[in-house]
């Protein structure tokens, strides 16, 4: 996870909307926490209990568009 953002704020991405769908660990808000902090991250839960891709798009463009 911490490679994925630094490649991708090396190519220029500037800012990461990213969701968590029911993860058994907490390790990805230990690794998220420093760019929480910057502002680089905004990490929601997920916005279902199946199927949640397209309703989180969803949320996502209209929460954040």
């Amino acid at each position: 996870l911490r490679e994925w953002l630094e490649f991708h704020l090396c190519v220029g991405v500037e800012h990461f909307f990213l969701y968590n769908h029911h993860s058994e660990t907490e390790e990805h808000e230990r690794i998220l926490a420093p760019y929480i902090r910057e502002g680089l991250v905004t990490l929601e839960q997920a916005r279902c209990e199946v199927h949640c891709q397209t309703p989180t798009y969803e949320a996502c463009v209209r929460d954040h568009g």
